[in-house]
């Protein structure tokens, strides 16, 4: 922590993780940290799962920390790893994170899946649900006794990215998944789809629309009035 006036060290604390989000809480008084730690061969040993941290914002304080076990983050190698080859093949997953600072929760939009997770920094917990459209009432009916059948893929991995509203109700998404596959001709060839542009009610995880979109990141102006899509991977 640094002051930003004259430069001066203020306070200093290490953390196991690699911070991918950091992000004041509205008030000032604290300080929401998101990240991985960094695996021991870095880029080809899987990570361990990131976890949510909360700061003391003066003393820098760990003040609470929940680890996300469910969430897929980084990059590595998956087969052939001995030795980097044409037969190689590395997973990389990185979801979309957004922070709340007036109700101080962190929303993470698996990158894998259709799911979302809050982190709930004040009251210490979180919570994760699927993404999915609203039911109308009937549908509410007949959920209670019927089961949703739900088709499983492999990709070799996907991204998201994403930015919340200024009252913390929507977050809008956009993304990828790569998909690698054998030719008839025994040549490996790279597929990518777009997830299209969605949004998301904060509180239940409901699909409120979508509209086709290949834009691989999503950013907003600075009052909030626009959404800035660009096909920028970094």
């Amino acid at each position: 922590l640094f002051d930003a006036r004259t430069g001066a060290l203020i306070a200093k604390q290490p953390l196991d993780v690699r911070p991918r989000l950091m992000d004041f809480s509205a008030d000032g008084s604290s300080l929401a940290v998101y990240g991985s730690p960094v695996a021991e061969t870095r880029g080809m040993a899987q990570p361990d799962p990131p976890s949510a941290l909360l700061l003391d914002a003066v003393t820098l304080e760990v003040q609470w920390r929940t680890p996300l076990p469910a969430i897929l983050d980084g990059t590595w190698c998956r087969e052939s790893c001995a030795q980097l080859n044409a037969d190689t093949r590395m997973v990389y997953w990185s979801p979309a994170v957004v922070f709340d600072p007036v109700r101080n929760r962190l929303h993470i939009v698996h990158a894998d899946e259709d799911r979302l997770t809050t982190v709930d920094l004040q009251g210490r917990s979180a919570q994760s649900l699927e993404i999915r459209p609203a039911l109308t009432w009937i549908e509410q009916l007949l959920s209670l006794t019927a089961g949703v059948a739900e088709a499983k893929y492999w990709p070799e991995g996907g991204y998201r990215s994403g930015v919340l509203l200024s009252d913390g109700r929507q977050i809008y998404t956009v993304g990828r998944t790569m998909d690698r596959f054998e030719e008839a001709n025994g040549e490996w060839t790279m597929n990518e789809t777009s997830l299209g542009l969605t949004v998301i009610e904060a509180d239940s995880g409901h699909e409120l629309g979508t509209r086709a979109s290949s834009a691989s990141r999503i950013r907003s102006s600075l009052d909030h009035r626009y959404l800035i899509l660009d096909w920028g991977l970094t």
